[in-house]
């Protein structure tokens, strides 16, 4: 039996990271980042067994962008053994579309 744990997660940028050369006598320099809402979400499993990890970006989190995710772990897992897929509670979990 494979077991899978499945989440979604964001990555997101907030600024800029600067390295620069600052005088000894200044103790603590206040650099103003430009302000950046650029974020990337993401489908991801991993299983448990072995530590694989399959991930896929997506534009929105629903039931459809999620069923999109399953066809597409589906399609990439060799059809060895059971596939258990731990998820949370999230709301499009347990979406209409995805009752089938």
């Amino acid at each position: 039996m494979d077991l899978w744990s499945e989440d979604e997660y964001h990555f997101q940028q907030r600024g800029s990271r600067y390295v620069m050369w600052v005088p000894p006598e200044v103790r603590d320099p206040i650099i103003w980042h430009a302000p950046t809402r650029k974020q990337v979400g993401m489908f991801g499993v991993v299983q448990l067994g072995n530590g694989r990890l399959f991930t896929q970006s997506a534009t929105k989190f629903n039931g459809e962008t999620f069923k999109g995710f399953l066809e597409a772990l589906l399609k990439h897992w060799v059809r060895k053994k059971k596939m258990i897929v731990i998820l949370d509670n999230s709301r499009y979990h347990h979406a209409r579309s995805l009752k089938d």
